[in-house]
């Protein structure tokens, strides 16, 4: 068993993480160095993981009460920086003190995507955004979580876009700004739709993440083309 769970390990270590964005960079570090190595030992990489799923569910929950008052945004804004640091000090866990396993993975990645689909989605039920131009974003987190999981199987590379989870979460604390500002203002119809600050934020991160989703998944096929013609 113990030379199973050491052959894992080695496997999980060829996997190369590429980071393209330099904030991403730049925000992981500071975990690393600053949290990362003052962590109890109790706390392992799947405790990790779970606390980064309690705070996503607070961050949906406050979310959809913001339709009764601004103050649930305060909410918001902490269970994403909380769901931030946990899935990336997860990560970190599994490499440092060798706690990865495929089920931490999957836990991790099935968190990130659910917590991305329902939170655009409950900001859609509130009187600042519209659910059309919600429901434009919500998918866009879990297709190119499927693509990079492909790359992981297939390539052993994690590339994270250039657009990535620390730009997704900046980009909902940033519309957690706007709203109270400019609340159900509408600035324009489009298609019968109208617009709000906060739909015009979120269609332009929308329309910035289908491009980067479109660019990578048709990089990731190259390069797996690629690498079968090899073999």
């Amino acid at each position: 068993m113990e030379e199973e769970r050491n052959a894992h390990l080695e496997q999980q270590e060829k996997v190369e993480k590429i980071i393209m964005s330099p904030v991403e960079r730049a925000v992981a570090k500071l975990n690393h160095g600053l949290i990362g190595p003052r962590l109890p030992q109790w706390m392992t990489a799947m405790r990790m993981t779970g606390l980064g799923a309690l705070a996503s569910i607070f961050s949906i929950v406050c979310t959809v009460l913001l339709r009764f008052s601004y103050w649930w945004l305060v909410g918001t804004v902490l269970g994403l920086i909380t769901h931030h640091i946990a899935d990336d000090l997860d990560g970190y866990l599994a490499r440092e003190r060798k706690q990865g396993s495929d089920a931490g993975a999957f836990f991790d990645l099935m968190t990130d995507v659910v917590f991305s689909t329902f939170l655009i989605l409950a900001f859609g039920t509130t009187p600042y955004l519209h659910m059309e131009v919600c429901a434009f974003m919500a998918p866009i987190y879990g297709v190119i979580n499927v693509a990079l999981m492909m790359s992981v199987i297939y390539l052993k590379q994690f590339p994270l876009p250039l657009l990535g989870p620390i730009e997704a979460h900046l980009a909902y604390i940033t519309l957690c700004i706007v709203i109270p500002i400019f609340g159900e203002r509408t600035f324009f119809t489009l298609l019968g739709v109208p617009f709000t600050a906060g739909d015009i934020l979120m269609g332009l991160g929308g329309m910035a993440m289908h491009i980067v989703t479109i660019y990578t998944l048709f990089d990731l096929f190259y390069k797996m083309k690629k690498n079968g013609e090899k073999v």
